[in-house]
């Protein structure tokens, strides 16, 4: 895992978290609805993992990127719009759950983390039975979405239900999994039109 730009996503999290209220501070003044701040962040954040990924396969040619799934796609600008398709969508349904439940930092983190291990490279990660890729895709995938809830957290009610931690895990999960629907018709639009 030596010279793995993506990793600089988890030290963008710990930043976050360090400095979280100044930037939530900074956040308040911003007079926007929540879940377009909420989506506007998620752009931002889901940016930065899809240049530090571009960054990260810089050495592979197209065919080698596309038979790893590394990328949603092997050319910089059409995977950094895919990648809204997944990123906007999940930003809403987020918001719905962070809205209606007791959602921590931590729980945001370890839900999206344990995602990534699963879906990672269209399941590669997990099917490679290899403990280092797992904490790996756990750190960066636990990262994004929990970069744009640290920043827009105060702005979330806070009498919210209350459920245990395999529930509220298990919703993020299932939430996150839907997003592939809108991703899916997303992906086949933008490949149409280039």
């Amino acid at each position: 895992m030596v010279n793995q730009p993506m990793l600089l996503l988890f030290s963008l999290f710990l930043l976050t978290l360090s400095f979280q209220n100044g930037l939530q501070k900074l956040n308040s003044k911003i007079k926007i609805p929540l879940i377009l701040k909420l989506i506007i962040f998620m752009i931002f954040v889901g940016f930065l993992t899809e240049f530090f990924a571009i960054w990260n396969n810089v050495n592979l040619t197209p065919e080698e990127i596309m038979e790893t799934n590394q990328l949603y796609s092997a050319s910089p600008l059409t995977d950094i719009i895919l990648g809204w398709g997944y990123y906007i969508p999940l930003a809403i349904a987020w918001f719905y759950l962070l809205r209606k439940y007791d959602y921590k930092i931590k729980d945001v983190f370890i839900t999206m983390g344990i995602f990534g291990i699963f879906f990672e490279g269209k399941g590669a990660v997990l099917l490679s039975l290899n403990p280092v890729m797992w904490l790996y895709a756990f750190l960066v995938h636990g990262s994004y979405l929990t970069i744009a809830y640290i920043i827009t957290k105060q702005e979330f009610p806070t009498n919210k239900k209350q459920f245990g931690k395999i529930k509220k895990y298990s919703y993020g999960f299932l939430y996150s999994l839907l997003t592939f629907i809108p991703f899916v018709i997303w992906e086949n639009v933008i490949k149409a039109l280039i």
